[in-house]
């Protein structure tokens, strides 16, 4: 599901490019004053406020579930980004209807189901989902490439609540892959959750380079709604 509304968004994003008109409402200028502009884009997202300083030069777009980034909107074909994709989300655990570790990492939990799910990651092919605590979060993440030529990285922590996740999806090509690693840290720390800052860098807690796996064999089957991550 979650491709098909970053898809949307992207529509939303592209429509918003061609037509000039702006991604955030315009202010009202008042002669007197200098207008200033707010850099963050802002959502409220299952009872969860996120907020997200986009890069300079970078788009984004709100949906009910959380907030998109777009590098370049539009995509290449149907499927493939112009450059990257973030999509910051919230998530409700029990929606899922996964099985659940009674005090363990829930962040490893949910994306460890979600990655043997093929209605989630299809023929994807995805590496193990790795635990690590965050500053005083648990959290997880892993790494999926898709014969689309898509590379994404998810990473997933838990709420105070331990109800709901907060997931950030890192989606782009091959040839901008490797720059994953390098817009991480730079993107996460500009990101708060109900007003408050993550907890600490994560770049110390992440493998370098990240290692994607070898993407499946095209297929010469039609292609279906489940060919890349939903996650």
């Amino acid at each position: 599901m979650m491709r098909w509304i970053v898809l949307v968004l992207l529509v939303g994003l592209a429509a918003c490019d061609m037509s000039g008109a702006p991604l955030t409402p315009t202010v009202e200028v008042i002669p007197t004053a200098t207008p200033v502009r707010d850099e963050w884009t802002r959502v409220s997202a299952d009872g969860v406020q996120l907020s997200v300083r986009p890069p300079s030069g970078w788009q984004s777009i709100t949906n009910e579930y959380g907030i998109l980034l777009a590098e370049h909107a539009g995509m290449t074909g149907d499927t493939t980004p112009h450059g990257i994709l973030v999509y910051i989300f919230v998530q409700k655990v029990h929606d899922l209807g996964m099985p659940i570790t009674e005090g363990g990492n829930l962040a490893w939990d949910v994306l460890n189901n979600v990655t043997q799910r093929q209605e989630y990651v299809g023929n994807s092919t995805v590496t193990d989902t790795v635990a690590i605590r965050w500053g005083e979060r648990d959290a997880a993440y892993y790494l999926l490439s898709d014969s689309d030529g898509n590379y994404t990285f998810v990473l997933a922590m838990v709420m105070p609540s331990a109800e709901k996740l907060v997931v950030c999806n890192i989606t782009t090509t091959a040839e901008d892959a490797d720059r994953i690693r390098e817009m991480l840290p730079r993107i996460l720390e500009n990101v708060m959750v109900d007003g408050a800052p993550l907890d600490e860098s994560i770049d110390d807690l992440l493998p370098d380079p990240l290692v994607f796996p070898e993407a499946p064999a095209e297929t010469t089957d039609e292609p279906s709604s489940e060919s890349t991550a939903d996650w």
